[in-house]
């Protein structure tokens, strides 16, 4: 068991490795500790003294942490995509506070509400589970990708702050690799609606 005095060195310590998140089996871990009134009195200090703060139950960051680096432990098999990806490309300039967009092909779809803002979950099936890579230790959907993601959810009812004709950089975008994206998608309409955009963008 470490002295409590060492607890703020060690969360330091491990803060890059772990990108400021921390589950309560991590926090044991880190401690020498196991569950119980121990290790609650413990994480209770490090966050009365500013140290750590509760994003939701079982998790806690540090004072840097971002929602995104959340997002991705609380959802370890997604990327961040949607509009989230396509901000942080530059392809859109409109991105919602307080809230980031990920696609995941394990668990369901919807909403978490935590400290550092709103991690919105969408659920595909595995075998579109690709166009991403990791960037800054975060995995983040290519541009061509995070645009297929837009359409494919937005066909299914997902709400997008932007229009696709006038608000999405279309030169940042290779058209080759969104038509060759496109091939593992089975579902006609979906893929006839992404053509249109194709052709309203770059002509026939």
């Amino acid at each position: 068991m470490k002295n409590i005095g060492q607890l703020p060195k060690e969360l330091k310590r491990h803060e890059q490795a772990m990108s400021g998140i921390f589950s309560h089996a991590d926090l044991a871990h880190l401690m020498g500790v196991s569950y119980g009134s121990t290790l609650q009195h413990r994480i209770s200090v490090l966050v009365k003294n500013g140290y750590l703060q509760k994003a939701q139950r079982g998790w806690y960051h540090t004072p840097d942490a971002t929602l995104e680096d959340l997002a991705v432990r609380l959802n370890p098999h997604g990327y961040v995509s949607l509009t989230s990806a396509l901000a942080r490309r530059g392809v859109i300039g409109t991105k919602p506070s307080g809230v980031v967009e990920l696609v995941t092909h394990k668990g369901r779809p919807g909403e978490m509400n935590t400290s550092l803002g709103v991690i919105r979950v969408h659920v595909h099936k595995r075998v579109l589970h690709f166009g991403f890579e990791q960037v800054k230790g975060m995995p983040l959907a290519t541009p061509e990708k995070g645009v297929i993601d837009c359409c494919y959810f937005h066909l299914r009812g997902v709400r997008l702050p932007f229009q696709f004709s006038s608000d999405v950089n279309w030169g940042l975008l290779n058209r080759g690799t969104i038509e060759e994206m496109l091939l593992p998608y089975q579902n006609p309409k979906f893929c006839k609606f992404v053509s249109n955009l194709l052709e309203d963008a770059y002509g026939d």
